[in-house]
């Protein structure tokens, strides 16, 4: 099957988090020692001071993130 995207679709730009894990991966294979912290989930609980910090947040009506 041969699928052509949509104008719309063409025109999305590109997931940054995407775009973090591309370079990494280039670091990586130049040799560079690194390590990333942009994609993926903690294996640790979120520390009570932050949680209790965001649940705060959510009470002022500040649901937003950094980059909204």
């Amino acid at each position: 099957m041969n699928y052509q995207l949509s104008d719309r679709v063409r025109a999305l730009n590109p997931y940054i988090g995407a775009e973090l894990r591309d370079k990494v991966e280039t670091l990586r294979r130049s040799g560079r020692k690194l390590i990333a912290l942009n994609v993926g989930e903690p294996d640790f609980p979120t520390p009570v001071h932050i949680a209790h910090a965001g649940i705060e947040a959510i009470h002022q009506s500040m649901p937003r993130s950094a980059h909204g």
